[in-house]
């Protein structure tokens, strides 16, 4: 059994990360104007699709449980405000880091 967290990620690739710090710390550095803030991977994907193509390329099978926590700090996860969907610049989808990492 696998519990998980019952609401959404938006996951970003390490790469496209330090590919964004480095166009932040170029930008600072020349005295450009600054760079957009947010940052985010390149697909908005319910936590559950997340375990669920995890277990999957590593051809594991587990009941699959949500965990719905209580409070406001949950209730703004539940609500999307960790995400920016208007600020999907990543370009590694989760299933290509996955096979990327199996892979590797």
């Amino acid at each position: 059994m696998v519990p998980y967290p019952a609401f959404d990620f938006q996951p970003v690739d390490t790469r496209d990360v330090a590919r964004r710090l480095g166009a932040v710390v170029a930008a600072l550095g020349s005295g450009a104007a600054p760079v957009e803030e947010d940052f985010a991977g390149p697909e908005v994907r319910p936590a559950r699709d997340l375990f669920r193509s995890f277990l999957q390329v590593y051809g594991k099978r587990r009941l699959l449980v949500p965990l719905r926590l209580p409070g406001k700090t949950f209730a703004g996860y539940r609500s999307g405000g960790h995400l920016a969907p208007d600020r999907a610049l990543g370009t590694v989808t989760w299933e290509q880091y996955l096979e990327r990492r199996r892979a590797g």
